[in-house]
């Protein structure tokens, strides 16, 4: 029996991984933690700039070791590395930031990130949650016109009067987001792509005013076309729509309605556009 060496073994089966096809490789890290995707470049040369195409990139407060940091020295070092991630990425799809990064009252230096990003316009889905619905979206996140996919959640959205939409977006969701009525009719008639659009409010306190209101489920279905998915919970319905369901006919004419009731608080009705458009709308009741 031919001897092997047990090391030249170990050696071999330890860096199996390094021989799976390149985007496999991207997979596996995007599946890990930042930070851990990071280390990796230390592994081999050839691990040295693997992390630089990884599809997705997860921003939060553990990116760098701060257990006996400041807050504001935490943040400054926090930023700096999100900056240098994105200087030498190639380039990423996925955005999010957790709201563990909000915590640290980075509003400006979110927009700063922001603004930076939308010179590339590579960004094909953003995820961003914050604890202060306050916190306004800066000027540059409208700046992002490749965004096909959006979730924002505890924010204020008000977009510049300069907003010329965005053209590539086809998801929407809204999760304890302050807007007004007009705001979101500005915004939704200049992203004719859209067909799935959620609107959920599960904290209490949203304080967009109904006044002067003339938001109507028409408006939104003229605004959308390609509308096909839209889910609103009851406070959104209240201060964001003039809810006529029964008896405008303006309404009945845009659509053949079929009420399904089931046995839970959530109202589900279909419907069928006269151009053949399946629309499924979920009023959601808690």
């Amino acid at each position: 029996m031919e001897y092997q060496n047990p090391t030249r073994t170990r050696s071999l089966n330890s860096d199996i991984i390094s021989t799976l096809p390149q985007n496999i490789i991207e997979d596996i890290l995007t599946r890990m933690p930042l930070r851990s995707a990071l280390r990796t470049s230390v592994l081999s040369m050839k691990w040295r700039y693997t992390w630089r195409g990884m599809p997705k990139l997860v921003f939060t407060d553990d990116l760098v070791a701060s257990n006996h940091l400041s807050r504001q020295l935490k943040k400054y070092k926090l930023v700096n590395a999100i900056l240098h991630v994105l200087l030498f990425h190639n380039g990423p799809e996925t955005l999010e930031f957790d709201c563990s990064v909000v915590r640290l009252h980075m509003e400006s230096e979110f927009a700063q990130i922001i603004s930076y990003l939308a010179r590339g316009n590579t960004v094909k889905k953003i995820i961003f949650i914050s604890d202060n619905r306050s916190f306004k979206l800066p000027v540059s996140f409208f700046a992002l016109q490749g965004l096909e996919v959006v979730h924002l959640d505890t924010c204020t959205l008000e977009p510049p009067l300069t907003f010329n939409g965005a053209s590539s977006l086809t998801r929407m969701t809204f999760r304890n987001v302050e807007v007004s009525a007009q705001v979101l009719q500005r915004f939704i008639s200049k992203c004719s792509l859209l067909h799935y659009f959620v609107l959920v409010e599960l904290e209490k306190g949203i304080e967009s005013v109904p006044e002067g209101n003339n938001f109507t489920f028409v408006d939104l279905f003229q605004c959308v076309p390609l509308l096909n998915t839209f889910a609103i919970t009851k406070h959104y319905m209240k201060v964001l729509f003039k809810l006529k369901i029964t008896s405008d006919v303006r309404l009945w004419r845009l659509l053949n309605l079929t009420f399904v009731f089931g046995q839970s608080t959530c109202v589900q009705v279909a419907c069928h556009i006269s151009f053949q458009l399946h629309l499924s709308i979920s009023i959601i009741c808690f």
